[in-house]
């Protein structure tokens, strides 16, 4: 393998709103699985949080990705995942009723 290029800034901000697009899908997808779900919302949580621990290295690694990365990147993703659930209520509305509340409190 070769070295990695450090990346133009041009590349840095093209990748770095690659990632944010990626971690918005993630979210969308997410939020629409658990309103969707027929089960109780919180059973959904529990299993979701479950799923969660697993992405330790310890518990179930990756092929081909260093072990001290996916430490890093699981700690991450628990926070992320954390701060999801935290906002779940506002990811689950339907946009309408968000735009809705805020003009009725505007009048």
């Amino acid at each position: 393998m070769g070295t990695t290029p450090n990346p133009t800034p041009d590349r840095f901000e093209e990748l770095l709103v690659e990632l944010t697009a990626q971690r918005l899908i993630t979210r969308a997808i997410i939020g629409h699985l658990m309103a969707n779900s027929r089960k109780p919302i919180s059973l959904v949580i529990s299993s979701f949080e479950e799923a969660l621990e697993k992405t330790s290295p310890d518990l179930m690694p990756l092929p081909d990705v260093d072990p001290a990365l996916q430490a890093k990147a699981s700690l991450l993703a628990q926070a992320r995942a954390r701060a999801l659930l935290d906002n779940l209520g506002a990811l689950v509305v339907p946009p309408r009723t968000i735009r809705a509340k805020k003009s009725n409190r505007a009048a």
